[in-house]
């Protein structure tokens, strides 16, 4: 992070394309046993970002540790990501550009249920089919 709070991603020596960060998010989560991760393709849905992952761990401690874990292998691969709600550690947002992670206490997930508001295109709509990945 540069010393005005901003998002670095990547400096000009480390290019990290957006499969390797998923992967790497991914292998985290399994690694922390998280609960039902799912990654959800967002490209043609928002400029926000590409991906986003869901998941859940079974307490605030395994969801605050999940998160220590992601941001370490993150500025590994020399991206700095932004977190938010990390005090409370029920629902904490990672935000690393081209992924936004989200990870829940499984309560406060089953209230928010962001997956239902990003899973379905236009496209699955029709067929009530969502745009998923769960591994």
């Amino acid at each position: 992070m540069d010393p005005q709070g901003e998002l670095i991603i990547n400096s000009p020596h480390t290019p990290v394309d957006l499969e390797q960060m998923v992967e790497c998010i991914e292998a985290s989560l399994e690694d922390d046993q998280a609960l039902d991760m799912v990654t959800i393709d967002l490209v043609g849905k928002t400029s926000i970002a590409d991906r986003m992952i869901v998941a859940s761990g079974n307490s605030g401690r395994l969801v605050s540790a999940m998160t220590e874990h992601i941001v370490e292998k993150l500025k590994a691969l020399g991206i700095y990501p932004k977190t938010e709600g990390r005090a409370q550690s029920d629902w904490i947002l990672i935000d690393a550009g081209d992924v936004i992670i989200h990870l829940f206490r499984p309560e406060v997930r089953a209230f928010y249920n962001i997956e239902k508001i990003w899973a379905l295109s236009p496209e699955t709509e029709e067929k009530n089919e969502p745009s998923v990945q769960t591994a």
